[in-house]
């Protein structure tokens, strides 16, 4: 028999109901998901591994160990990463790795190596891209291909790797180097978060790699060395997460290195360092064209310390947030930091708080003044705040940006969370829409948060991205935001080129400057003349300009190697700012997509259309018969597991991430506590519909507004012949607790309006339909599981699926999701069952 890809395990399901007969493309779902996705879990002890057909381990994760180099010169990173792959089974593999790249890299080289060969990568239009590779996997042709599903996740395709065979990935990309809180930094992300993805997410099964379980890890490790140059004198240099080896050479440069030589990819690398006497690299850095034109960077101080202005009232809106990927450390450190935010308020401001997850929980009914009463309130609501439910921004961005504008004050928003979510276009759209005057201040909260989310909502915000590292000092990290907004440095800044020839200067929208660091510009121009440039804007209320001597005719084609390619990303970033999300429509859209596939093409890029691949001739694996194996990857370090996945022994048929939001799928399967989107609900217990029935979920911490609004359903009596009507119409985070409330009442309803209630609570809309239909048919359904008290139970029920008609194809996830076919008119039959907690179209490959 063929090997099984073992990333949850192919085992039987439970008692006597029989082995899978499918292996499913695990960790992969189709783009056409109807409701939320989930990363999937490797399997200990191995990670991800090939079984034979005796459960026999054949092999372990392709993926070797990451190298990355990088070389830092000025405002600019030139970075190398190098991916070994292995295949140490005894069949051929294709390996799959979903990783990240830093958000705003510019993906400009992918070399394939097998041996002593170098195949250089092309770029091509995705899809053409695509077809190459398929070719060249059937054909039996070592074969790589690079996408980006992001601008911050990428994915590795390495077809045909014959056994014992080992292949390198080499990547290659410019970064621009930051200036935040008066050091330079360069960060490197090492891993992708679990991702909340809904149906909007038309490409979920692209940005969910499946995680490693835990006590394990995915063995494949990360070595990085960076050679740092500086035009001035270098001070301090640090790493916020790892221990690093620092080799001074000279004044200005230094070689590093991590301490323990590997690490871990399971956190952001965050290299620090500051210019001795905190004077910053300033000047125009140009390349040539060859034709009288070009490309530049121009950097240059805006006034170093704003007077103190007075202090004017503001309304603040604090959001915070407490999902799954939240509990534990970074919701811990996300109040620290917002208790100096609320404790800290001055006397004329107005403020609110507010708390989410797929809801939005409002301390106050408005934004109240900011008295010591008021203050206290917050305070104490946010004390027992803990991270469970799915991630809503989007919901929470709409609240915070749609509260009535206060016209005696402006509305600042801080914004705290980890962005770990899949429709960051449709939230950068949406603040970009409806800010208004308001300004986004947001904090990223772990230690491998989504950046380009972060820095996204904070550029369309007009206000400044932060990140609360775990540990860092939440009260500093707030009293610097506090800083940013009292004394600006810089308000409405613009340049004026005096008629110089210049075109598309990015950014467009010059950015406000909310403490001492550089405005950076980076453009295109077209004949090698000299001329002035004025910066204006207004500092401390008053209007500043700064004149700016720039000469084109010093460009040449040595210098400033990078800069096309980082001028040619920030123009594609500009022109994907009109098509968020990557899934633009109409005619217009069509124009956009075009021009950034040009751009890339012509500057050799990675974006959502380009892709690279590489084809080494030779036929290695003759017949292209070949194991898809996908890598698994770390789980992001400070995220709970619990809050991924729930509870260990929680009873959670659905419950990890992206699953449905906290209430009616906060957990399908039983009396755990939810994880990231999952956690109590239907279970075990005795008595209900079909001897099924509702076991209670344990005490759960719930935002203070709803366990109010849960309280007086509880407390209000319910009529039976209305109670299906009440039922249907309650929010979804309410449902199911209404139902486990009313439990007594359901049964003593009629069987007709019992049937309802179930379809309800137990199918799927699409399935409920099928239900009803008076004609039977077969049909193809995934049934996600409730646990069941004792071997005894697990037989019963599964003699009472085979009296059913149910005939298993898969086990998706053992104990928790199958896969299988009956007759529509034994569905609700079927919901009846104990053991059954949702029945559901096939949404897995």
């Amino acid at each position: 028999m063929k090997p099984l890809l073992h990333l949850t395990a192919f085992t039987l399901l439970m008692g006597t109901l029989g082995h899978a007969q499918v292996a499913p493309t695990l960790g992969r779902r189709p783009a056409e998901i109807p409701t939320p996705s989930r990363p999937a879990i490797a399997e200990p002890p191995l990670g991800l591994s090939i079984l034979n057909d005796k459960g026999e381990v054949q092999a372990v994760c392709p993926l070797e160990r990451t190298e990355v180099r990088s070389d830092i010169a000025g405002q600019m990173a030139r970075v190398v990463v190098t991916q070994h792959f292995s295949n140490p089974s005894k069949t051929p593999i294709e390996a799959l790795y979903t990783f990240p790249l830093p958000h705003d890299a510019a993906v400009d080289g992918m070399t394939f190596q097998i041996g002593p060969r170098q195949i250089l990568g092309q770029i091509k239009k995705r899809e053409e891209a695509a077809q190459i590779y398929q070719q060249a996997k059937e054909n039996g042709q070592n074969a790589a291909l690079l996408d980006q599903e992001r601008p911050n996740i990428f994915s590795q395709r390495v077809a045909n790797i014959v056994p014992g065979q080992k292949i390198s990935v080499e990547i290659s990309f410019t970064q621009p180097i930051v200036y935040r809180a008066g050091k330079y930094e360069w960060e490197f992300p090492t891993v992708v978060g679990p991702r909340f993805v809904t149906p909007a997410t038309p490409d979920a099964d692209k940005i969910t790699p499946p995680i490693t379980p835990k006590g394990t890890k995915a063995g494949h490790d990360l070595t990085m060395s960076v050679h740092l140059q500086s035009a001035v004198p270098l001070g301090e240099i640090t790493s916020a997460l790892h221990p690093i080896n620092v080799s001074k050479q000279g004044d200005s440069e230094a070689q590093i290195s991590l301490q323990e030589g590997k690490t871990l990819p399971n956190k952001d690398f965050v290299l620090r360092y500051a210019p001795r006497d905190n004077k910053l690299q300033t000047g125009l850095l140009l390349r040539s064209d060859g034709k009288g034109g070009g490309w530049f960077q121009l950097v240059l101080q805006p006034p170093m310390d704003a007077p103190p202005a007075q202090i004017a009232p503001k309304e603040m809106v604090f959001v915070i947030d407490q999902t799954g990927s939240q509990m534990g450390a970074p919701i811990e450190k996300a109040k620290e930091t917002m208790r100096y935010c609320i404790g800290n308020l001055n006397p004329g401001d107005t403020f609110q708080l507010l708390g989410f997850n797929t809801d939005v929980y409002p301390c106050f009914p408005q934004p109240v003044q900011a008295t010591a009463e008021n203050i206290q309130k917050a305070l104490d609501y946010l004390k027992p705040l803990a991270g469970g439910g799915g991630t809503d921004i989007l919901k929470a961005a709409d609240y915070a940006l749609q509260i009535p504008d206060d016209p005696n004050r402006p509305r600042i928003v801080s914004f705290m969370t980890d962005g770990y979510v899949g429709n960051e276009g449709d939230i950068l759209q949406y603040v970009r829409e409806h800010r208004k005057s308001a300004r986004m201040f947001p904090f990223g909260v772990g230690n491998s948060v989504n950046r380009y989310l972060i820095d996204g909502m904070a550029r369309e915000g007009r206000g400044v991205p932060e990140y609360a590292l775990l540990n860092e000092d939440g009260q500093k990290l707030a009293s610097r935001f506090y800083d940013r907004v009292a004394n600006p440095v810089l308000l409405d800044v613009k340049a004026d080129w005096q008629g110089l020839p210049v075109a598309e200067v990015f950014p467009k929208v010059v950015p406000d400057v909310f403490e001492s660091g550089p405005v950076v510009l980076t453009g295109r121009f077209s004949r090698p003349v000299a001329g002035d440039l004025i910066v204006s804007g207004r500092s401390a209320g008053k209007p500043w300009s700064q004149r700016v001597r720039v000469d084109f005719s010093k460009a040449d084609s040595k210098d400033g190697e990078g800069l096309p390619s980082a001028w040619a990303r920030q123009k594609i970033e500009d022109l994907s700012n009109t098509s968020p999300n990557e899934q633009v429509s109409g005619e217009g859209a069509k124009e956009v997509k075009g021009q950034i596939t040009q751009v890339a093409l012509d500057y050799h890029l990675m974006s959502p259309y380009t892709s690279f691949v590489a084809v080494e001739p030779t036929v290695v694996n003759v017949g292209g018969k070949q194991q898809t194996v996908e890598v698994p990857v770390e789980m992001a370090d400070g995220v709970s597991y619990e809050g991924i996945f729930g509870a260990p022994g929680a009873r959670d048929s659905r419950g990890i991430l992206g699953l449905m939001p906290l209430g009616r799928m906060s957990g399908i399967a039983g009396a755990g506590r939810g994880g990231n989107f999952g956690g109590g609900g239907f279970g075990g217990g005795n008595g209900g519909f079909g001897g099924g029935g509702f076991a209670p979920p344990p005490p759960t911490t719930l935002p203070a507004p709803l366990e109010n609004r849960i309280s007086q359903l509880e407390a209000r009596p319910v009529p039976g012949p209305t109670l299906e009507a009440q039922i249907a119409a309650l929010p979804p985070e309410e449902r199911l607790k209404a139902i486990r409330v009313a439990a007594t009442q359901i049964a003593a309803l009629p069987p007709e309006e019992r049937l309802r209630i179930i379809r309800i609570a137990k199918m799927s809309e699409a399935i409920a339909i099928l239900a009803a239909k008076t004609q039977p048919e077969t049909v193809t359904v995934q049934l996600w599981l409730s646990p069941l008290a004792d071997d005894k139970a697990k037989a019963d029920f599964a003699a009472k699926l085979k009296a059913l008609g149910w005939t298993q194809n898969a086990v998706l996830t053992p104990g928790k999701l199958v896969l299988g076919t009956i007759s529509s008119d034994k569905l609700d039959e079927l919901a009846a069952l104990e053991g059954v907690g949702l029945i559901e179209v096939p949404k897995f490959k």
